[in-house]
């Protein structure tokens, strides 16, 4: 037994030495992705897919955790479906993420932070919103970068409504490094 953890203290050691990031480096990572979108309103619904695309920054701190904070436009909303109509609920908005990073393996981090939502179009929904994103991302030796995230909303989607806005993406970048 004494074994077994000396060999799985040895492996989570060398996966950690792997997962150590340069620290006190820039690098900025233009993206491309889908979001998939609904809201927490009763009755029938079902996603409303659409696009996202914009850049962020991180600001890699130690070899374990970063900063980042983005500019994006991004597709949210949903579909209401009432008896035998589908009603597209079309929320765009530009959206500036900042993240906290955490790197727990090669090239892999966990993030999550605050997401700040200004609204370009959406009849009927507020003019702003708070979202808290939950993302996990894998950049390949190439520069290349796949990150997936839901953000979960905090605030109202719809004036004098209760309803949050709840959207998952997916998105490929590619991360330009700074020193």
């Amino acid at each position: 037994m004494k074994k077994f953890f000396a060999i799985a203290i040895m492996a989570i050691a060398c996966l950690t030495a792997n997962a150590q990031q340069k620290a006190h480096t820039f690098s900025l990572q233009p993206k491309i992705g889908i979001t998939a979108g609904t809201t927490t309103s009763d009755g029938d619904q079902d996603c409303r897919f659409g696009f996202t695309t914009g850049v962020e920054g991180l600001y890699q701190i130690n070899r374990w955790f970063g900063l980042s904070a983005g500019l994006n436009y991004s597709q949210y909303g949903t579909k209401f479906k009432y008896a035998h109509v589908t009603e597209t609920c079309n929320l765009d908005y530009i959206t500036i993420p900042a993240l906290a990073n955490f790197y727990v393996a090669h090239n892999l981090d966990l993030k999550t932070g605050l997401e700040f939502a200004t609204k370009v179009n959406g009849d009927g929904a507020e003019s702003s919103m708070v979202s808290i994103p939950l993302g996990i991302s894998y950049e390949f030796d190439s520069g290349i970068v796949l990150d997936t995230r839901v953000n979960i909303g905090v605030t109202d989607v719809w004036k004098g409504g209760d309803a949050k806005q709840v959207t998952g993406m997916f998105t490929v970048g590619y991360k330009f490094k700074f020193k």
